[in-house]
């Protein structure tokens, strides 16, 4: 523990610093301080909530933060990433009891790190509750009981098994104290990924390796396919003895670097997220979604001896093209997609009359996403029939009238500004492949959980309901065009130059309105889910 004499000088940077008046040697002399001794990281921690809790205004929050370390001139990058996870830390802890409104003010500010895809029998000390599909933000956690994996926004995936202590510090980059990780790269030539533990750190240059880190802070490191680049650090967190690990090679991290003593078997392997066994629908959504009478709706119920899936609303069956499966239990089945053993989508038989009129339409369905990208549900205006090649979706698509699909990060692709992994609804009248008007949810990174949709158009409005609650609304006059529609569900068939739009993951219950649904009515459909 630092002498007081240090935990004064500590305080007088920390209260020159929150008043945007400390110095580029003093910051330096605070980076030194915090990356050297876990006491005053705690006795930061602590400040910074203090002074966030001095906040009378939840909307005057980010004036009361530090300055925006990561933009200021001539700072360090080694003390930006520090104060910056710091920072993070104390963001989950402002206030005793915040209200709901304040929370996501305070979350608005910190990026989403990592989504949990599989939990078994964890806890943590986490403040949000731990399923599959809580998004983790900058912080630290500590893993009471079980298992977790983590997809982080980078493509990897890492398991943790208790008791371990991590902080999650950005796209590319964790911390663990102590515990088992393991870490899979699903992407290839990708950037590297870093675990920092204590008095080192493991670059991972793909694609599996195990950390170890015991009580007494002394690090395993194997690697089990692939390699990486093994070091440990000095006081100021700068390389010193190195090493580059090939696979089947372990090595443990102290004050140098040495021969590991553990065995294959005591090294902590990937787990596969747990895939979704059945839908989130039952008769008591059913009874509510036919109670709004939908001008056609599929349930993915096990298709007959015919392959099609025969519409539980309307007369118009729905044809299977590649090999998109049909799962989960009788009652509660849905269709599979995704880009290897089940690629594919399914397509209206016929264009559906009644979609496109001054009445209005909504679209509603169940979706489950294991991936960020892919489209879930369009609408085209056939001027193409569709492809009658075995339905393999590699013609291309007719002029769309919609699509609703997952984005990506913000700016990435077709340029747009939204929430990064948002989901995006867009809207062109009359059909074609360009233009158009776009909504984009509030909530970002929605996976590996059931998640309830509703887009509808009334003429005066585009809205979007994410769990029966308005996403995002977008003043419109894009006119009706009196025009059949035909959905397809899954993947939109690709154009010439070939962009992939398979969904990744499950979707289910989709239902056809030739009216704008009430928020009302919505919010009942969502509360009918059995989740």
């Amino acid at each position: 523990m630092f002498p007081n004499k240090q935990n004064s000088r500590l305080d007088e940077i920390l209260s020159r610093l929150v008043d945007g008046m400390a110095t580029d040697p003093e910051i330096g002399e605070l980076e030194k301080i915090l990356s050297q001794d876990s006491t005053s990281r705690e006795r930061y921690r602590l400040f910074m909530a203090t002074h966030l809790e001095l906040a009378t205004h939840p909307l005057e929050l980010p004036k009361s933060l530090p300055i925006p370390f990561w933009q200021r001139a001539g700072l360090p990058l080694a003390a930006a990433a520090v104060l910056t996870l710091f920072t993070g830390t104390i963001l989950w802890r402002t206030t005793r009891n915040p209200d709901s409104a304040q929370q996501a003010n305070v979350k608005s500010y910190l990026p989403v790190l990592a989504v949990t895809s599989r939990v078994q029998n964890a806890t943590w000390d986490h403040s949000d509750p731990l399923a599959t599909g809580t998004k983790l933000c900058r912080g630290l956690i500590t893993l009471k009981t079980g298992l977790i994996t983590l997809d982080l926004i980078g493509g990897e995936q890492i398991t943790l098994k208790a008791p371990a202590r991590f902080d999650m510090i950005s796209q590319n980059e964790m911390m663990l104290h102590s515990g088992d990780a393991a870490l899979l790269m699903k992407k290839h030539g990708g950037s590297p990924y870093i675990i920092r533990v204590p008095g080192g750190a493991v670059v991972d240059l793909g694609t599996e390796i195990s950390v170890n880190v015991n009580s007494e802070g002394v690090s395993d490191v194997r690697v089990f396919d692939g390699k990486a680049n093994v070091s440990s650090m000095d006081a100021s967190g700068r390389t010193r003895h190195e090493r580059l690990l090939l696979t089947g090679e372990s090595v443990q991290i102290g004050k140098t670097l040495a021969t590991s003593k553990k065995d294959e078997q005591s090294f902590l392997r990937s787990l596969t997220p747990v895939t979704v066994d059945h839908s989130a629908a039952g008769k008591p959504y059913h009874s509510v979604i036919n109670h709004s009478q939908p001008l056609a709706w599929w349930s993915f119920e096990p298709p007959a001896s015919s392959g099609n899936i025969a519409p539980k609303a309307g007369t118009i069956p729905l044809l299977l093209g590649g090999k998109p499966r049909i799962v989960g239990s009788e009652e509660k089945s849905f269709m599979l997609t995704n880009s290897s053993d089940a690629a594919g989508f399914a397509v209206a038989e016929s264009a559906i009359a009644g979609l496109d009129t001054e009445a209005g339409l909504s679209v509603e369905f169940l979706i489950h996403p294991s991936s960020e990208n892919g489209t879930a549900f369009a609408f085209d205006q056939p001027e193409l029939p569709v492809p009658q090649n075995g339905l393999d979706g590699h013609g291309p698509h007719s002029p769309h009238r919609m699509l609703i699909e997952r984005s990506g990060l913000s700016g990435s692709g077709i340029g747009h500004i939204h929430s990064d992994f948002a989901l995006r609804v867009m809207f062109r009248s009359p059909a074609g492949y360009e233009g158009g008007t776009n909504s984009y949810s509030t909530e970002s990174h929605l996976m590996h959980r059931w998640i309830h949709v509703v887009y509808t158009h009334d003429g005066i409005a585009l809205r979007l309901y994410i769990d029966g609650k308005l996403s995002d609304e977008v003043p419109s006059d894009l006119p009706f065009q009196n025009a059949d529609l035909r959905p397809i569900i899954g993947r939109m068939q690709p154009l010439p130059i070939g962009i992939k739009r398979q969904w990744h993951g499950g979707i289910d219950e989709v239902a056809l309105y030739g009216r704008a649904l009430s928020a009302e009515e919505i919010e009942t459909h969502a509360s009918a889910l059995e989740r």
